[in-house]
């Protein structure tokens, strides 16, 4: 720019210089300047005539003058001009500049263009090769499940041609031993008939003494048997007074004894009785008998067997036993009750709940309805209510197969089966079949709550005990092999084929639990609501005993079961190995927990193995790691186990708690 401005001066400069010079012409060369027809002389001669001296000066200063404005114009010519041609040169320096600015903008914009251009088209190869690298993952990894997938398949296949040769190899074996057995009792009868055969000699010699004999010995046996029945009604009378008093008391311990009284009883009855059961028989149960409001009765182990099957009624959808009602209360306000009226009536003292608990029959459904309300008004505390009936959640086909055992699907869960010396746990549900492979001897302690002389079924107590405590030959079975299991059953089989258990029954063995201290019992059943039931499981709960239990297999809209319903409960729920919940299951705010429960591989009645689903085969898991969890971790605390399992849960279903899978799957241990 400086160099520039330099040129522009000096282009002006000279400008100035010519127009000068152009303004003072020499008049000589001026052709133009004189008029026509004259001469150059005589324009000179005309120009000069009249001037002497003076007209010189005054010439000359007209000269000077006339050069000034001659300067002047032209100087104003020139600067006029000059400053034109700036403006000329400036417009053409800004178009200029314009048209290099206008450029570089242009070359600008194009070079943004490109780069803008260039980077599309990077980001749409960048975007073609990540889908294609994505595609090649997905393949690589839709190819790694396919063979995992195959891999399951063929172990599952191996597994099940496995179990196949061992049932055949067992089935071969089971028909040997029968073939060997049967040689050996062939050989034995042969034996026998000869003997027999030798000594029908002897026999027939010695028959008249041996009638003479046996005649002697009836005689006495019916003698005997009448001072026993003397002696059975002697204590049942004694053990009726049964008292607060100490004198009264010490006398009827130094007096009877409970095998005692059990075995005069049987002896009444004529029925042998299981030699392992009586075994069980709490040392004072038979003692806490009571006698009220003058009414006679007898100890319930006298009444089992002379217990007629019931009648079932059904009333706004539960049933429960015909002609029967309840009552459970403290002591002295069980005692203030007349139930003179009542044609039959059992009262029984339960020394874990502290508590009496009263049956009384009486034939009449209306009039039945009347003593209920008479009662229920006239108990202080306590409660008075039908007996009401519950039936085992029973196992539902499944889809396919089961090949994995409990412990094997709890380790999916951050529970590893093992050992734990000490550890209980109680099951209240059917008998189970203690002669089953998986269990050891003394691993389960059983005894029946069942009133009525009627079939006991093991089926579905048997595969809820094998997820609790079943040992494999190698590896364990369930989730707490070794651990010994109080089991109460609970259930009998009615003449029609259902499986049903009494109230009265649940009261009762809710009652040993506590006497036995257990802290953690699976209730795998459910029913109809019953104020005796839930007194005695928030009873229970209140001493110390955490209850978990079944949510049911009702459907979604079916309403809350019992006891899961009772808030105290732990109340479970059964998924697949999907984490879906299973279809039957209840729903409720009372669900806390998911667990296990599609196609679950448990024991079997009869030494077998078979597939069960349902929210009975679910319940067990978080009864097993509650117990497990709170004998490791939390000294005992099963509560604090519980909050622990709770705030650890694979959330399932909607974020946080629902109504269909509680908090979640029960884990031990978080993801």
């Amino acid at each position: 720019m400086k160099y520039r401005h330099l040129t522009l001066l000096c282009g002006f400069s000279a400008l100035v210089v010519s127009q000068v010079a152009f303004a003072f012409p020499d008049v000589s060369q001026i052709a133009d300047a004189r008029p026509p027809g004259r001469t150059s002389a005589h324009a000179e001669s005309a120009l000069f005539a009249n001037f002497g001296p003076e007209e010189d000066e005054a010439e000359d200063q007209a000269e000077d003058e006339a050069e000034e404005e001659a300067e002047e114009e032209a100087e104003a010519q020139a600067e006029a001009e000059a400053e034109a041609q700036a403006e000329e040169e400036a417009e053409k320096q800004a178009e200029e500049e314009a048209e290099d600015q206008a450029e570089e903008e242009a070359e600008a914009q194009a070079e943004a263009e490109a780069e803008a251009q260039a980077e599309a088209e990077a980001e749409a190869q960048a975007e073609e090769e990540a889908e294609k690298q994505a595609e090649e993952e997905a393949e690589d990894q839709a190819e790694a499940e396919a063979e995992a997938q195959a891999e399951e398949e063929a172990e599952k296949q191996a597994e099940e041609e496995a179990e196949a040769q061992a049932e055949e190899e067992a089935e071969q074996q089971a028909e040997e031993e029968a073939e060997k057995q049967a040689e050996e009792e062939a050989e034995e009868e042969a034996e026998e008939e000869a003997e027999e055969q030798a000594e029908e000699e002897a026999e027939e010699e010695a028959e008249e003494e041996a009638e003479e004999q046996a005649e002697e010995e009836a005689e006495a046996r019916a003698e005997e048997a009448e001072e026993s029945a003397e002696d059975a009604l002697e204590a049942a009378e004694d053990f009726s007074r049964f008292d607060d008093d100490d004198d009264h008391e010490g006398h009827r311990e130094d007096e009877f004894d409970d095998d005692d009284i059990v075995e005069r009883l049987n002896a009444v009855e004529g029925r042998d009785r299981d030699a392992r059961l009586d075994t069980q028989i709490d040392d004072d149960r038979e003692a806490r008998v009571q006698r009220l409001s003058g009414a006679d009765h007898r100890a319930v182990e006298a009444i089992v067997a002379e217990r007629e099957m019931f009648e079932i009624e059904e009333e706004l959808g539960a049933t429960f036993v015909a002609d029967e009602v309840l009552l459970l209360a403290e002591r002295e306000a069980a005692e203030a009750i007349d139930l003179s009226s009542f044609e039959d009536r059992n009262v029984e003292y339960l020394a874990g709940l502290d508590m009496v608990l009263v049956r009384a029959g009486r034939s009449g459904a209306p009039e039945l309805q009347r003593d209920i309300d008479d009662l229920t008004a006239a108990l202080e505390g306590g409660a008075v209510d039908r007996n009401h009936l519950y039936v085992s959640e029973n196992s539902v086909g499944p889809d396919m197969a089961a090949t994995s055992s409990p412990a094997s699907m709890a380790r999916a869960l951050g529970f590893d089966a093992h050992a734990v010396p000490g550890l209980v746990i109680g099951l209240i549900d059917t008998a189970v079949d203690t002669s089953h492979p998986l269990f050891p001897t003394e691993s389960i302690i059983a005894r029946d709550f069942v009133s009525y002389d009627a079939p006991r079924p093991q089926e579905h107590g048997t595969a809820v005990a094998s997820i609790m405590v079943g040992q494999g030959q190698q590896d364990p079975f369930g989730l707490l092999p070794g651990a010994t299991l109080y089991s109460a059953s609970v259930f009998l089989e009615t003449g029609t084929g259902h499986k049903v258990a009494t109230a009265e029954s649940l009261v009762r063995a809710l009652d040993w639990m506590l006497q036995k201290e257990v802290a953690v019992v699976n209730m795998s059943l459910s029913g109809p609501r019953n104020q005796l039931l839930e007194i005695a499981v928030r009873r229970s709960i209140e001493r110390g005993m955490t209850i978990v239990a079944a949510v049911g297999n009702a459907g979604p809209g079916a309403a809350p079961l019992y006891p899961a319903a009772i808030e105290p409960v732990v109340a479970v729920t059964a998924v697949d190995g999907e984490g879906r919940v299973f279809l039957r299951a209840n729903r409720g705010q009372h669900v806390d927990l998911s667990a296990p429960g599609v196609a679950v591989f448990t024991g079997d009645a009869a030494g077998k193995y078979k597939a069960n689903t349902g929210t009975s085969i679910a319940s067990p898991f978080v009864a097993a790691m509650l117990a497990r969890l709170a004998s490791e971790e939390y000294q005992g605390e099963v509560t604090t186990a519980f909050e622990a399992i709770k705030a650890q849960a694979t959330d399932l279903g909607k974020p946080g708690f629902d109504e269909v899978y509680g908090y979640g799957l029960a884990r031990t241990h978080s993801e």
